[in-house]
C-alpha cells in the first residue's frame, strides 16, 4: 500500500511540475478585435527641425481591426474608416497610416501579446526628412 500511495504522490508531482512548465504561447494572440489606444506617437521633420506629435488615448478611444480588412479608429472626437491587410510574418499595411514610397504604401510592423499590441511604421529617411509613427493599444 505505501508503494502504490508513493507511486500516485509521485505521479501527481510530475503532472503537477510539467502544467506548472507550460507558458501562453504569444503567437496566438492575434490583431483583429477591439484595442483600447493607449499612445499614437508621430516623429517627423526637416533637416534637424523635429515635430513630435504625441496623443494618449482617452476613456472611449479605440482601434477595432474587423475581419473584413476594415479597422474602425476613434481618437478623442475624431472617427476614421481605414482599410488593412495583414502581410507575411508580422507586417500590416493599414491605409494612410504609413509611409507612401513611390506610390507605394509601405508596411508596417506589428507585436501582439495575449493584452499589448504595438504597430510600428518604418523610419523612413529622405535627403532631408524623416517619419516615423508608433501605435501603442492593449485590451
Amino acid at each position: 500500500m505505501k508503494k502504490l500511495t508513493l507511486l500516485i504522490s509521485l505521479l501527481v508531482l510530475v503532472v503537477v511540475s510539467f502544467s506548472a512548465c507550460t507558458k501562453s504561447n504569444p503567437s496566438n494572440a492575434t490583431l483583429p478585435g477591439k484595442w483600447n489606444l493607449l499612445t499614437d506617437s508621430l516623429v517627423s521633420g526637416i533637416g534637424p527641425i523635429s515635430t513630435p506629435k504625441y496623443y494618449t488615448g482617452q476613456p472611449g478611444d479605440y482601434f477595432d481591426f474587423r475581419n473584413n480588412g476594415k479597422v474602425y479608429v476613434k481618437e478623442g472626437s475624431t472617427l476614421d474608416t481605414l482599410n488593412y491587410n495583414l502581410g507575411a510574418g508580422n507586417t500590416i499595411t493599414i491605409d494612410t497610416f504609413g509611409i507612401t514610397f513611390n506610390g507605394v504604401l509601405q508596411s508596417s510592423n506589428y507585436t501582439v501579446t495575449a493584452n499589448i499590441a504595438t504597430i510600428t511604421t518604418p523610419f523612413a529617411v529622405n535627403p532631408g526628412a524623416y517619419y516615423r509613427r508608433v501605435v501603442h493599444l492593449a485590451r
